[in-house]
C-alpha cells in the first residue's frame, strides 16, 4: 500500500505556466537556441518536449524554472515571474536535472530528510511526506543504504523522489526516464498522473526516441529554436 501525506490539497495557486516570446542565445552558435518560444500549460496538464541533442530542451526548462534568464520574453506562473518575485516563484516550481548531483555518503533516509528541510516541507508533515515518497518510488527497502551504493536506476528514482517530495505546483523534468527500468517507468507514470489529478503542471523533456516511454497530454518538438506541435 502506498502511503500519502495527510491533507494533500489540490494545487490551486498556479493556474498556468506561460512563456511568451522567449529568446535565448548561448555562446557559440550564431542563431538563438530559443527563438521566440511561446508555451502555455494549464492546471492538470502534462506536456512533453522532444528534440535532438543541443536543440535547447534543457535551456527551455531552466528558463521555465527561473534558473536562467531569457534574453527577451516573459515567464510567469500564477501571476508571478522569477525576476520580480524569485522566492515565491521558486516555491511553486521543482526541476529535475538530468545531471543532478546527490550526496554520496548520506543514506536515502537522511538525504530525503535533508531535502525536505531545504524544500521547506512543514515539520508536522515531513515524516509522512518522506514515507509517501519512499513508497511512491519503491525506495523503502533501501532507506538505510548510502546513496553511493545505489544502482544508477535507483539513484534516478532518488532524484525523482526529491523532486516530487515537496508537492510543487509545477514539475519540470529533464530526461526523467533516464536509467529507469520498466518498474521505474511505471512508478514515474503513476506519480505524474497523481500530480495532474491534483491540478499540478508538468513539463518533461527527453530525446525524441524516448517519447513513447513517457505520458503526456500534448507532445511538442523543439527544432530550430521553435516549438512545433506534433500530430
Amino acid at each position: 500500500m502506498v502511503l500519502r501525506p495527510p491533507a494533500s490539497p489540490r494545487l490551486t495557486d498556479v493556474d498556468a505556466l506561460e512563456l511568451r516570446g522567449v529568446v535565448k542565445r548561448l555562446p557559440g552558435p550564431p542563431d538563438p537556441v530559443l527563438d521566440g518560444v511561446d508555451l502555455r500549460v494549464e492546471q492538470g496538464r502534462t506536456f512533453g518536449v522532444v528534440g535532438a541533442n543541443g536543440a535547447g530542451k534543457t535551456t527551455l526548462l531552466r528558463i521555465a524554472a527561473g534558473l536562467l534568464r531569457p534574453d527577451s520574453g516573459t515567464v510567469t506562473a500564477g501571476g508571478l515571474d522569477p525576476e520580480h518575485a524569485p522566492r515565491a516563484y521558486h516555491a511553486r516550481v521543482a526541476m529535475l536535472s538530468a545531471d543532478g548531483g546527490l550526496y554520496a555518503r548520506l543514506s536515502v533516509r537522511r538525504h530525503l530528510d535533508w531535502w525536505a528541510s531545504m524544500a521547506h516541507v512543514p515539520r508536522a508533515r515531513r515524516a509522512a511526506a518522506i514515507a509517501a515518497t519512499l513508497d511512491g518510488f519503491a525506495l523503502r527497502d533501501l532507506v538505510d543504504r548510502r546513496v553511493e551504493r545505489l544502482s544508477v536506476g535507483q539513484r534516478q528514482r532518488m532524484r525523482l523522489a526529491m523532486t516530487f517530495l515537496p508537492h510543487p505546483s509545477i514539475l519540470l523534468l529533464d530526461e526523467p526516464d533516464s536509467s529507469l527500468d520498466d518498474d521505474g517507468l511505471g512508478l514515474l507514470a503513476e506519480r505524474m498522473r497523481e500530480h495532474a489529478a491534483r491540478g499540478g503542471i508538468t513539463v518533461w523533456a527527453a530525446p525524441e526516441r524516448n517519447a513513447a516511454a513517457l505520458e503526456c497530454d500534448e507532445l511538442l518538438l523543439l527544432r530550430g529554436g521553435q516549438l512545433e506541435r506534433t500530430a
